[in-house]
């Protein structure tokens, strides 16, 4: 049977909230691993205090954790939509 505009649109956003959720968790692990050199090398903690104007190595880590956390909550909400769309799709699909 032929998709109905519906499933047809219900089928991109599936497939763009996907594409969201990769593009979402490798600028993470990207943003992670330039963090994780960023504390590990001596050298780029004057930096990193001059950048954001005086505050303390410690005190950026405890912000930049915060940072990460709040963005898996948002992450994991995307996946839940993802999954939620897709499932709705195949239903759709399997009832024509």
């Amino acid at each position: 049977m032929e998709e109905s505009q519906f499933e047809r649109r219900l089928g991109r956003a599936a497939c763009a909230a996907w594409w969201t959720v990769f593009v979402g968790a490798v600028w993470l692990v990207a943003a992670w691993l330039l963090w994780l050199f960023i504390g590990a090398t001596p050298a780029l903690a004057g930096f990193v205090e001059t950048l954001w104007g005086g505050v303390k190595l410690a005190d950026a880590k405890q912000l930049v954790w915060v940072f990460f956390g709040a963005f898996k909550l948002l992450l994991f909400g995307c996946i839940f939509g993802a999954i939620f769309l897709t499932i709705w799709h195949r239903k759709l699909r399997k009832a024509n």
